[in-house]
C-alpha cells in the first residue's frame, strides 16, 4: 500500500552552471565527454521524438496507470477497513513515520542527481548505487534498535516487531538507481506497467493478510511485497549491474547536489509527520486511525496524479536547466495541469465526504467525514507548492529550497501546536493554515527565480478555479437534494453531477490543457511548440 508522507513544499533556485562549472547551489561538475561504456542499454540508446512529445507522451502514460492504480487502492482501502480496526491502522501510521523518515536518509538525493547529472558513466552510476544500498542496510539496523524506544514513547507494545519488520523495505532500496535511470530515458511505459505489476502484489498480499487475522501486520507485509516486487522488474528492465569501482569525486558531486534535498525532505517529513506523531502521543492511536484514514484519502489522488505529472517533468526540466523561457513555460504547464487534475478533487472529497466515507469505509468510520472535508480544503494550496521542487532541483538550487523548509517548518509547528488544543479536529485545521502559508512563503521567491508575475500565474489557473467553482455550486445543489436517500445512490449522483459539470466547463475553458494530459495535442499546440515562452504565458 502507499507509504503515507510529508507534504511536498520547496524552495527556489540560481542560474545554472555553465558545463564544466560547479555551481554554489549544487550543479554538478559536467565532463566534457563522459564515456557511454558500461552504461544501461536504456541510456546509450538515442531516444526518438521531440522533448514535448516525449513529455506528453509520459504524461499520457503515467496518468493512465496512476488512474488504475487509485482505482485499485481505493477498492483495497475498501476492503480493508472492514477487515481492520482504526486502531490498527494508527499502529500502521506509526511504523511509517520512523520507517518513512529513515527512507528520506537512504535516498540522499541519489535518484534526483542521477536524473539532473549533464553528464553520467558507469563510475558515477555505480558510486551512486553502493551508496544507496550501503546506507540502506546501515539504516535498516538503526531502525531495529530504534524499535524498543519508539515503542516505548507511544506506549504500544506491538510496535516493536511492526517496526523491525517494516525496516526490510530498507534493505530493499536497491531499486533506486534504476528507477533513476528509467526516468532519465523517460521510459515512463515501462514505469506505469510496472507500477500496475507492484502495486497489485501489494494489494494481494495486504488483503490475504488482514484476512488471515494478522492486522497491522497486513500494512507493513504490503510495502515489503511491492518494493520486492519493484527490485525484481526494475533490474529486468534495466539489465545493469554495478561494475566500475566506486568513486570519492562521484560520492562528493551525488552529496553536494543532494544534502540540500536530504536536508529539506528531512525537514518536511517531520513537520509533515508531526500531526501523525502528537496525535498518537497526546490523544489515541484510534484518534490518529480516522485521521490517518482521512489524510491517506485526502492524499491519494494527489500522489496518484500531480506527484506523477511532476515525475514526468522533472528529467525535462532538467534538461532545459539552462533555457530559463523553456523552462519557465515548462512549469506554468505542470502548475496549470495540476490544478485541473486536482481542483476537481478537491471539491468533491470536501463536499461528498459524508457519502464517499460511508461507502469506503463504512459506518464504523464516519468520525473520517469532518476530518476529510476540513483538510480538502487545503488541497488547491498543496498542488502548487507540489510542483515546485523539481524546478529547484533542476536549476540546482537545493540549498534554497532547503532554507525555505525551515522557515515552512517553524510556521508548521506553532499552527499545530496551537491546533492541538482543540483536539484532532484542531490539527487538521492547522494542516490547512500552514499548507496554505507554506504555498505563499515557496511561492514569492521560485515566481522571482523564474521571472514570472503574479498575473501570469494567475492568468494560468483562474479556468481550472472557475469550473470548480460552478463544479462545487452543481454538486452541492445535489448533495441537498439527495439527503436521506441510500448512501451508494446519493453518492453516485454526486459524482455524476461534478463529473458532468466540471467535465464540460474544463473542456470549455481548458480544452488544450485537457486534450494534452490525454496525450493529443492540439492543432495549435502542434504549431507552436511547448516549450516557447510566450504560448504559455500569454495565453
Amino acid at each position: 500500500m502507499t507509504r503515507e508522507g510529508a507534504d511536498v513544499a520547496p524552495a527556489a533556485p540560481t542560474p545554472p552552471t555553465p558545463p564544466g562549472g560547479s555551481a554554489p547551489g549544487g550543479h554538478h561538475d559536467v565532463p566534457a565527454e563522459p564515456s557511454r561504456a558500461g552504461l544501461p542499454r536504456v541510456l546509450q540508446d538515442e531516444v526518438g521524438g521531440s522533448m514535448a512529445g516525449r513529455v506528453r507522451r509520459g504524461v499520457a502514460w503515467t496518468a493512465g496507470s496512476r488512474l488504475v492504480v487509485q482505482v485499485m487502492q481505493v477498492g483495497a482501502t475498501a476492503v480493508l477497513a472492514r477487515l481492520l480496526s482504526p486502531a490498527d491502522y494508527g499502529l500502521a501510521a506509526l511504523v511509517a513515520v520512523v520507517t518513512g523518515f529513515a527512507a528520506i536518509l537512504v535516498d540522499l538525493g541519489i535518484p534526483a542527481a542521477v536524473i539532473q547529472r549533464r553528464g553520467i558513466d558507469d563510475r558515477y552510476l555505480s558510486t551512486a548505487f553502493w551508496l544507496n544500498f550501503g546506507v540502506g542496510l546501515v539504516m535498516a539496523g538503526l531502525v531495529c534498535a530504534a524499535a524498543v524506544p519508539v515503542a516505548a514513547f507511544f506506549d504500544e507494545p506491538q510496535l516493536v516487531g511492526l517496526v523491525m519488520l517494516s525496516s526490510l523495505t530498507l534493505v530493499l532500496s536497491l531499486n533506486a538507481v534504476h528507477v533513476a535511470v528509467l526516468q532519465r530515458a523517460l521510459q515512463f511505459g515501462r514505469i506505469g506497467r510496472m507500477t500496475l505489476l507492484t502495486t497489485s502484489v501489494g494489494i494481494v498480499v495486504s488483503i490475504a493478510a488482514a484476512a488471515a487475522g494478522l492486522g497491522p501486520v497486513s500494512l507493513v507485509l504490503g510495502p515489503i511485497a511491492e518494493r520486492l516486487t519493484s527490485v525484481i522488474q526494475v533490474q529486468a528492465a534495466v539489465r545493469w549491474l554495478p561494475r566500475a569501482r566506486p568513486s570519492r569525486e562521484a560520492a562528493r558531486d551525488i552529496w553536494r547536489f543532494g544534502r540540500g534535498i536530504t536536508g529539506f525532505n528531512v525537514v518536511n517529513y517531520w513537520v509533515g509527520s508531526a500531526d501523525r506523531v502528537v496525535i498518537g502521543r497526546l490523544v489515541t492511536v484510534t484518534a490518529l486511525g480516522y485521521y490517518n484514514r482521512a489524510s491517506n484519502l485526502m492524499q491519494l489522488p494527489i500522489q496518484q496524479t500531480t506527484r506523477a505529472l511532476v515525475g514526468v517533468f522533472y528529467p525535462a526540466l532538467s534538461a532545459m536547466a539552462e533555457d530559463l523561457p523553456r523552462l519557465r513555460s515548462a512549469w506554468l504547464r505542470l502548475v496549470r495541469a495540476a490544478w485541473i487534475v486536482g481542483v476537481p478533487v478537491a471539491v468533491g472529497l470536501g463536499l461528498t465526504a459524508p457519502a464517499l466515507v460511508g461507502v469506503i469505509y463504512g459506518d464504523q468510520w464516519d468520525a473520517v467525514a469532518p476530518l476529510l472535508a476540513v483538510l480538502s480544503i487545503g488541497i488547491p494550496f498543496l498542488l502548487i507548492t507540489s510542483t515546485t521542487a523539481p524546478v529547484f532541483q533542476a536549476l540546482g538550487r537545493t540549498g534554497l529550497q532547503f532554507r525555505l523548509g525551515l522557515v515552512n517548518a517553524v510556521v508548521a509547528l506553532v499552527a499545530l501546536g496551537v491546533g492541538v488544543q482543540w483536539g484532532v479536529m484542531g490539527v487538521a485545521v492547522a494542516w490547512v493554515v500552514r499548507t496554505v502559508l507554506a504555498a505563499a512563503v515557496t511561492l514569492v521567491p521560485l515566481l522571482r527565480l523564474v521571472q514570472v508575475g503574479g498575473g501570469t500565474l494567475v492568468a494560468a489557473l483562474w479556468r481550472a478555479a472557475t469550473a470548480g467553482a460552478l463544479m462545487g455550486a452543481g454538486v452541492w445543489g445535489v448533495v441537498v437534494t439527495t439527503d436521506g436517500m441510500p448512501v451508494p445512490l446519493a453518492l453516485t449522483l454526486q459524482v455524476a453531477a461534478g463529473v458532468l459539470v466540471y467535465g464540460a466547463f474544463a473542456w470549455l475553458l481548458e480544452r488544450d490543457t485537457v486534450r494534452e494530459l490525454l496525450g493529443r495535442a492540439s492543432r495549435r499546440t502542434k504549431a507552436a511548440p511547448p516549450a516557447s515562452a510566450p504560448t504559455e504565458e500569454n495565453r
